[in-house]
């Protein structure tokens, strides 16, 4: 679908969909929220956010190599 989905240690998820601009969050209790580009994040989710270019970083050198395991 061109999503992509971290999973958060903590057992969070957050779905990052570049094409249509929008994120999908999923908290511990398995509660949903989506979020457009223009809506106001929540600070936790802001927190998740910071993470992402740190994630994508680490996706670009790996290149081919299958990851296992944490990335941050």
């Amino acid at each position: 679908t061109g999503t992509i989905w971290i999973l958060y240690n903590d057992g969070t998820q957050l779905g990052v969909k570049s094409s249509e601009a929008t994120m999908t969050y999923i908290d511990q209790d398995g509660g949903r929220s989506r979020y457009m580009d223009t809506d106001v994040v929540p600070d936790i989710v802001k927190l998740k956010l910071e993470k992402l270019p740190k994630v994508v970083d680490i996706l670009m050198r790996s290149q081919a190599t299958t990851i296992s395991g944490p990335l941050i």
